[in-house]
């Protein structure tokens, strides 16, 4: 009775095995279709009702990734080397020769000059003008001069300063789309004619050394040097476009010698500056100076009228 019962039991459970087997296999057969990947493809939705992707496809683009060099905000400092000149320097960062000029006016002012080895030129990273703040300067005053939006100048260089706050001096900023002064020309041909005799002045002695002045961009050692810690005037350039320039931003000038004008001669190929200390009563003058007599070296000299090749005085 028991082996029956044993004998039945496993039959069944065969019999069942098998069954379940066959449904399975059956069913994945039938429904395969159904159960397999469906291929999506962007295009849209399928005759059958189905959205379709083929292998090719994607539902979101990637996205991607810039390869252009991201711009600077801030001036680069460039050490200029042989072989180094103001075009090539200019080219190296995609930028108008002007820029690299109006940047370092106190030595590339002239047009066809060179700058010397060994200089740390200040150039944009954009086309604009490189620059180092100075006592007095504002975003909104510095936009009059380089003629361009203040909000831009905030802008490009980040500041949080209001369009009339003092900025810091020696802040290194860009003026984006910034234009400076005409430059001079590179021959010598607008120089004036001017008459004088030789032997109109007599050298008195060394003279008074002063602090550097804050925003100082001249050579140093230089006449323009010296004069600009005596009086802090808003241009660049080589002396002899002194008078020119004072004439265009509105300063008075004449042929007059005034205690604290600048008296500006011919006696260089780039021309000559000087600080006027006082005036005499025969109409002589003392002035202050320096690379007259020698390179950084700071005299005084009395000057009598007609004794030097003289352009004029900016008052």
């Amino acid at each position: 009775m028991n082996l029956t019962r044993l004998a039945t039991h496993a039959l069944f459970l065969i019999v069942s095995t098998f069954v379940a087997g066959f449904g399975f296999a059956h069913h994945g057969a039938s429904a395969g279709r159904s159960l397999r990947p469906i291929a999506v493809r962007a295009a849209g939705i399928s005759a059958a009702g189905g959205v379709e992707l083929g292998w090719r496809d994607t539902i979101i683009k990637p996205v991607a990734i810039p390869q252009a060099r991201l711009p600077l905000h801030s001036p680069i400092h460039h050490m200029v080397v042989a072989g180094d000149t103001v075009a090539g320097i200019a080219r190296s960062q995609d930028i108008p020769e002007a820029g690299v000029r109006w940047s370092n006016l106190g030595q590339l002012a002239r047009l066809g000059s060179e700058p010397a080895i060994g200089s740390d030129l200040l150039v944009p990273p954009v086309a604009g003008i490189a620059m180092v703040s100075s006592q007095g300067d504002t975003i909104d005053n510095l936009a009059d001069r380089f003629h361009v939006d203040a909000f831009a100048i905030a802008d490009f260089n980040r500041l949080r300063f209001g369009p009339d706050d003092p900025l810091p001096s020696g802040l290194e900023l860009v003026v984006p789309g910034g234009r400076g002064p005409e430059l001079a020309p590179a021959s010598s041909s607008s120089r004036p004619t001017v008459s004088f005799h030789r032997g109109g002045y007599t050298i008195l002695g060394p003279g008074p050394r002063v602090p550097v002045a804050a925003g100082n961009n001249f050579a140093f050692g230089n006449c323009t040097y010296y004069v600009y810690n005596r009086r802090q005037v808003p241009w660049q350039g080589d002396a002899w476009a002194w008078y020119g320039n004072a004439q265009r931003m509105g300063f008075a000038t004449g042929s007059t010698p005034r205690p604290g004008s600048i008296m500006v001669t011919w006696e260089s190929g780039y021309g000559h500056v000087a600080y006027v200390e006082s005036v005499n009563s025969d109409g002589s003058w003392i002035v202050s100076e320096m690379n007259f007599v020698a390179f950084n070296a700071v005299d005084r000299r009395l000057i009598r009228p007609g004794g030097v090749p003289l352009i004029g005085f900016i008052y």
